[in-house]
């Protein structure tokens, strides 16, 4: 099996690509800090995700943790949700991701 590594960037407003990066990906935002990457390649495997926030000029991003959940396996794809530290509430906020998919 052959793995590809995928990354880019999500914009918060609507989860739309920032920066696509190496591309082979779309994503969207499925709610207020809750976004949804799916990843263009046939994989039998949930995909090892590694999200960081973007600097983006003193914006929310920096104070934000974020954490993926609900892997899928077809097509693959992950959820990832942003959280601000201070409030706990869930939080839009722009982010970059690097992610590791086994291809079937």
């Amino acid at each position: 099996m052959a793995t590809s590594v995928v990354f880019g960037s999500v914009r918060q407003s609507d989860g739309g690509m920032l920066n696509p990066g190496s591309g082979g990906w779309s994503s969207t935002r499925v709610s207020t800090g809750r976004y949804k990457i799916t990843f263009n390649a046939t994989s039998s495997q949930a995909p090892i995700v590694v999200v960081t926030p973007v600097d983006d000029a003193g914006r929310q991003s920096a104070d934000n943790q974020f954490s993926t959940y609900n892997h899928e396996h077809s097509p693959p794809a992950v959820y990832v949700c942003s959280v601000d530290k201070a409030s706990g509430a869930l939080e839009d906020a722009n982010f970059s991701f690097v992610a590791y998919v086994v291809q079937a």
